[in-house]
């Protein structure tokens, strides 16, 4: 088992905004997206990845984050393995270092047994 975590950060775009740019980048959401979208979106999607996809979203969907600060939320290792998988297979409309950490941040999600010995150590 994998503990993700589901940060909520500021976009920095150097000053450089337009009102229909989002101001926050939250993982969830993101992650949450990049879920529904087929891995060819001109073909769609088949019903096995949809299979397999489904029941992560719905994990995210129904796991409760924290109003104020992070949150996390614990993964199988296929789970967590698809969940990077579509993050960085992924096509964003341009580059970002926000983008980049959040995909480094839950690649490198820590497993839950090392998480839990380091949090007593």
């Amino acid at each position: 088992m994998k503990i993700v975590p589901l940060k909520k950060v500021v976009i920095d775009y150097d000053g450089d905004r337009s009102k229909e740019m989002p101001e926050f980048l939250e993982y969830r959401h993101t992650i949450m997206s990049l879920l529904k979208t087929p891995k060819d979106p001109e073909k769609g999607a088949t019903f096995e990845e949809t299979a397999q996809a489904m029941p992560i979203w719905l994990k995210f969907r129904d796991h409760k984050v924290p109003e104020i600060g992070d949150g996390e939320i614990m993964l199988e290792d296929a789970e967590h393995k698809f969940v990077v998988s579509c993050l960085k297979g992924a096509r964003f409309v341009q580059r970002s270092y926000e983008l980049f950490i959040m995909i480094k941040d839950v690649s490198d999600a820590p497993n839950h047994l090392a998480a839990t010995e380091e949090k007593k150590g």
